[in-house]
């Protein structure tokens, strides 16, 4: 085997579900995984939040980027202020990522 086959990537993709059918949707979150200094960011958030207020913050932390996002029938460009917004007024997206 070879060492490349061993490496992984930093971060992996999560396809977001309709919240009421299950169905895939055409919105792709790219998230940050363990190890990567990102995660270790937002676990600290995650730790010292005990009522959850901050939530929304430590996931974007971990949000490297996202596709097929759209508000109010719009484009919805990722940036961390995007994110911030979005996990906050989305239980079912906040759930899922």
């Amino acid at each position: 085997m070879d060492l490349l086959q061993l490496t992984q990537s930093e971060t992996a993709d999560c396809v977001i579900t309709d919240p009421h059918t299950g169905e895939p949707t055409d919105f792709v979150v790219t998230l940050y995984g363990p190890g990567t200094k990102q995660y270790k960011e937002a676990l600290k958030i995650f730790t010292a939040n005990k009522e959850g207020e901050k939530d929304a913050e430590a996931l974007a932390i971990v949000t490297a980027g996202w596709e097929g996002f759209q508000n109010n029938g719009k484009p919805f460009p990722f940036t961390k202020e995007n994110a911030e917004m979005a996990y906050s007024q989305s239980i079912a997206l906040k759930a899922q990522v």
